[in-house]
């Protein structure tokens, strides 16, 4: 635990600005280390709990989750082209500018970096609804919470 706990220190400072702590779910790794323990334990029960029951019908549903992860996918893509795509090749320099007011960082470019990498984090949150649906249905289990831990 030890362990952990310096590396939350190391990679989330006390001296983040205000807007990052603001994001609420996606401010802090706890979050993270939760919903994951969460999905975990809904993938293991689950099943047992869908034992004696027949499978929900879901396809409206699932229909109109995968619309929106159609649509919200297209938008980071499109912040993504907006933020990246007249220079390819420079991605780096964006993706290592600083992105606290106190290390005087271009508010423009970091901002909207942040912003796209906010709503990729919350995609890949939702992304976990999909396995639920496969257990709701009685399906084979489809497990990938790596995704949203290494995210």
């Amino acid at each position: 635990m030890e362990l952990l706990s310096r590396y939350n220190k190391t990679l989330y400072k006390a001296e983040e600005d205000e807007l990052l702590r603001s994001w609420g779910f996606v401010s802090r790794p706890a979050h993270v280390y939760w919903v994951t323990a969460v999905y975990v334990a809904a993938v293991y029960f689950g099943p047992k709990f869908m034992k004696d029951r027949k499978p929900f019908a879901l396809k409206e549903v699932i229909m109109s989750y995968n619309i929106f992860q159609v649509l919200m996918n297209g938008y980071v893509v499109l912040l993504y082209y907006r933020l990246f795509g007249s220079q390819a090749l420079r991605w780096w320099e964006n993706l290592c500018c600083p992105v606290s007011a106190a290390q005087n960082f271009r508010p423009l470019v970091s901002l909207e970096y942040m912003e796209a990498l906010r709503l990729f984090y919350i995609n890949k949150l939702l992304d976990l609804i999909d396995t639920l649906f496969f257990i709701l249905r009685k399906k084979s289990i489809k497990s990938h919470f790596s995704m949203f831990t290494i995210t």
